[in-house]
């Protein structure tokens, strides 16, 4: 089931992006220099999180690399967390 928006009759012929503003305006009380920040400031946070982001598809981790890896731990040695190179040379 689908929902059709009426945006002619929602905004009654104004621009809807204007309709928009002036209806967060009314619920936050911004006025348009804030309003301006606080969208600007979620852009660079999505932006700044689109940048970050690290697919992990490039960086497929075989058997043979982890056992590779495994191999070059120092024995006699722990982790913060406790674990050995013998744990994980099982």
């Amino acid at each position: 089931m689908s929902t059709v928006i009426n945006w002619r009759k929602l905004f009654a012929d104004t621009d809807p992006l204007q309709g928009l503003h002036q209806h967060f305006h009314n619920i936050y009380c911004l006025d348009t220099t804030a309003f301006e920040r606080e969208r600007l400031c979620k852009q660079h946070f999505i932006g700044t999180w689109r940048s970050l982001r690290i697919d992990i598809l490039p960086f497929q981790i075989t058997v043979a690399t982890l056992a590779k890896a495994i191999s070059k731990l120092k024995l006699g040695k722990s982790s913060p967390d406790g674990c050995t190179a013998e744990m994980y040379r099982l």
